[in-house]
C-alpha cells in the first residue's frame, strides 16, 4: 500500500478475521462471519463511495468497484479497480467495530505515460517574433491522470502554420 497501485490495475489485499486471542476465525457459509464483516472504500479526492460487487471475478470490475472473496481460514481477498489517481479510505469493520489497521489509506497512482493522452498547456499557442513562448507538455496516463514525477523526456517538433508577423508591426 505504501508506494501505491497504478491506475487501472487490479490490486488486491487480504483481510484476516481473528478472535480476541489472535486465532484465525474459520469462515464457512453457515457462520455469520461474512454477514458481520463490512468493507467500505471511499475516494478521498472525489468523495465517491465505491460499489461492492457480489458476482463475477476481479477481471470484471469497473472503475470504483470492489469484490470481497472468501478464502480459507477466515481470510477474505478484496479486489478493486480504480482509474483516478487519489488516496482511498478503506474501512473494514467486524460487528460494527474497526479491525486492526482500519481505516487504511492506500493510494492509486498514475499509470505509465500515454503519449496520445498528453497535451500542451499554458500559453504555448501563439506569439510574435522575438518573444519567448512558454510551452508545457502535461504528461498523462491512459485515464487522464497527470504524471508529475518520473522525468519523462519529450521531443517536440514545431511547424510553422503561417509566417510570423515582423516584430513591431
Amino acid at each position: 500500500w505504501i508506494a501505491g497501485y497504478p491506475a487501472g490495475n487490479l490490486p488486491s489485499f487480504q483481510i484476516q478475521v481473528r478472535d480476541r486471542f489472535g486465532n484465525n476465525k474459520v469462515f464457512d457459509y453457515f457462520s455469520s462471519t461474512l454477514l458481520n464483516m463490512q468493507v467500505a472504500i471511499e475516494g478521498m479526492t472525489n468523495g465517491q463511495k465505491w460499489v461492492e460487487i457480489f458476482e463475477g471475478d476481479g477481471n470484471s470490475l469497473h472503475d470504483g468497484e470492489f469484490l470481497v472473496v472468501p478464502q480459507a481460514y477466515g481470510a477474505f481477498l478484496v479486489n478493486l479497480r480504480g482509474e483516478m489517481a487519489q488516496q482511498l479510505r478503506v474501512s473494514v469493520t467486524f460487528n460494527q467495530v474497526h479491525i486492526s489497521n482500519s481505516p487504511a489509506i492506500p493510494r492509486i497512482i498514475p499509470n505509465q505515460i500515454d503519449v496520445m493522452n498528453s497535451v500542451f498547456e499554458n500559453d504555448g499557442l501563439g506569439g510574435e517574433v522575438g518573444m519567448i513562448i512558454n510551452m508545457v507538455v502535461q504528461a498523462r496516463d491512459a485515464y487522464g491522470n497527470h504524471i508529475t514525477e518520473g522525468g519523462q523526456q519529450f521531443r517536440v517538433r514545431l511547424e510553422m502554420v503561417e509566417k510570423f508577423p515582423e516584430a513591431g508591426t
